[in-house]
């Protein structure tokens, strides 16, 4: 793709600290190096319109002779926005300072991955669930894509809290991206400044010096077009309610002729029912192909070649919808 995805916009517009420890974490949300990203580049700007056109001039045919009828495209303004998400990391200074794995600096490195990891879960997680995740948060694709909506697919599972979905992504400015705001004071995306010295409170609400430091971004989700994510909802481990290429092609009827994602999200899950789906049952070997295989590859691709990533932010213990 013509733009970064988010992990690589982050590394790239962050300190080399900060950049080190996305790398290191970075595998906890594959969807963030996959998702096509925005960088609003502007401290402080954390909103921005998408124009998109909502009808077509008229055009007809027309004997010698005879006119045409004026027309012009209509369109309207999309607004998109960042949210504020972060976290606060306070270690015990007499304890950092004996820490037996590189001191107060191993200490420090530890909670600071901890808490990146923590933070790249969320923005993953958020993706899909949205409010219903965190309710400070973005809307994710869930809400976009609603059961009986034009763009969502019924698997019609029917075990309770068993639910799965799988999610079709189509990328770009016209379609699906995360939007990366500026943190405090322009420093990348994700700021996480060296430790400072200040008090924290123990267990009972006593003061005790402590190393300091705050994690601090802006995050939204653009989805832009109706045609930038499509959902297979309610698959469960039930017998025929799972994930198949059947049920994929069926969900793709919704969309119109010519619609190609760019990605397709699910969980291991479901992944393994595509596998198990797509596994052949041979009754013996036979003399001309001997040690044939019992189950298909793991599939990294949709029938129609649209890549699959799987992912632990999509749950298998979702509610029937």
């Amino acid at each position: 793709m013509a733009t970064l995805n988010f992990l690589d916009l982050a590394k790239a517009n962050s300190s080399d600290v900060v950049g080190g420890i996305i790398e290191e974490v970075s595998n906890v949300s594959p969807e963030l190096a996959v998702f096509d990203s925005e960088d609003l580049q502007t401290p402080g700007q954390l909103r921005y319109e998408t124009l998109h056109r909502t009808a077509l001039p008229t055009v007809e045919f027309a004997g010698a002779g005879a006119g045409f009828d004026p027309s012009k495209s209509e369109w309207k303004l999309v607004s998109h926005e960042c949210f504020r998400f972060g976290g606060r990391v306070e270690c015990a200074r007499h304890i950092a300072d004996n820490w037996r794995r590189g001191g107060a600096a191993g200490y420090q490195a530890t909670e600071a991955a901890g808490v990146m990891e923590a933070a790249l879960k969320l923005i993953g997680r958020q993706i899909w669930y949205g409010v219903s995740y965190d309710e400070d948060g973005y809307a994710g694709a869930k809400a976009f894509t609603p059961k009986g909506g034009s763009y969502c697919y019924d698997a019609t599972g029917s075990t309770s809290s068993t639910a799965s979905s799988v999610y079709y992504v189509k990328f770009g400015e016209s379609h699906a991206r995360l939007m990366a705001g500026r943190a405090r004071n322009g420093n990348g995306l994700i700021d996480l400044p060296d430790f400072r010295i200040g008090d924290m409170l123990d267990s009972n609400s006593k003061k005790m010096e402590a190393y300091i430091s705050e994690l601090s971004s802006y995050v939204g989700l653009q989805i832009a077009s109706p045609f930038s994510i499509l959902r297979i909802c309610n698959l469960t481990a039930q017998t025929g309610k799972g994930l198949t290429d059947a049920v994929t092609a069926a969900a793709k009827q919704l969309m119109p002729a010519g619609w190609v994602p760019d990605a397709c999200f699910m969980s291991k899950r479901s992944r393994g029912q595509l596998q198990a789906s797509r596994t052949v049952v041979l009754n013996g070997n036979g003399t001309t192909r001997p040690d044939q295989g019992t189950i298909a590859p793991t599939p990294t691709t949709d029938m129609d070649g649209v890549p699959i990533v799987v992912t632990d932010n999509i749950l298998n213990t979702d509610a029937i919808e």
